[in-house]
């Protein structure tokens, strides 16, 4: 089945310990031939019938060894493991469109069709093509059945109890607003600094014209006769020019 054993020379014909025919041995092959598309057929001699290679030489790294279809095995054109001869001799069926005996020679037109030399039978048998190979039906593939998971019931966490005393519940907390203290504002002093005197030479406190006189006794000139206190300071008003006479 590999296309790679030049070594090995057994006529799978089924006929004392040689294998059976199949799609992959064959058994005194007789002729072959391509046709337009490069499919291959051999005339396997001694089991009845014709082989039919698809594009056997289109992969020449990896060549089809394995035949696709089978004439003059019967209607189906894919009974690889029969080998019998349709001759109507000794028992065995008789020739028949769908059965050979012994090919020795096969050829094929541009148009697809195949003419094989049926040579017990003493005929040439035309088959009309072009011939299209089965498709195997494909294995569907299994789906698998998904498993519904278990479900899952949460487990209470169990209350915590202290030997023989009943579990009493936390007192519940309610936060305390945080109030930002009020802090009355205090005012700021402004600074007293002494009023510069308006008149040149009086000092700064004392009103414009006016000068503090010491009273002096009689020796001094001033009588006590205006009701004045000898010895008492006494405001006296003056002008810029300076005291009045009095």
């Amino acid at each position: 089945s590999t296309g790679t054993n030049f070594t090995t020379s057994v006529c799978s014909n089924g006929v004392g310990s040689d294998p059976a025919p199949s799609a992959t041995g064959l058994c005194g092959p007789a002729g072959v031939t391509l046709d337009a598309s490069g499919n291959l057929y051999v005339a396997d001699t001694n089991n009845s019938r014709v082989l039919e290679y698809n594009t056997p030489l289109a992969n020449s790294s990896s060549p089809n060894v394995t035949a696709g279809l089978v004439f003059g095995q019967g209607s189906s054109a894919d009974n690889f493991g029969a080998n019998t001869c349709s001759s109507g001799l000794g028992g065995a069926p008789a020739p028949s469109a769908t059965g050979l005996c012994q090919p020795v020679g096969v050829a094929a037109d541009g148009s697809g069709n195949l003419y094989v030399a049926d040579s017990a039978n003493n005929r040439v048998l035309v088959y009309l093509g072009p011939f299209i190979v089965p498709t195997p039906t494909p294995t569907p593939t299994p789906t698998a059945t998904p498993r519904p998971f278990a479900s899952f019931t949460p487990i209470p966490f169990p209350t915590a109890r202290i030997r023989g005393r009943t579990p009493f519940p936390l007192p519940s907390f309610t936060p305390f607003p945080f109030s930002t203290p009020k802090i009355p504002p205090r005012p700021f002093p402004t600074p007293r600094l002494p009023q510069p005197s308006a008149t040149p030479g009086i000092p700064p406190g004392r009103q414009a014209g006016q000068f503090v006189l010491p009273l002096l006794g009689a020796a001094g000139g001033v009588s006590a006769s205006r009701g004045l206190t000898p010895g008492s300071p006494v405001v006296v008003p003056v002008g810029v020019a300076g005291v009045p006479a009095g």
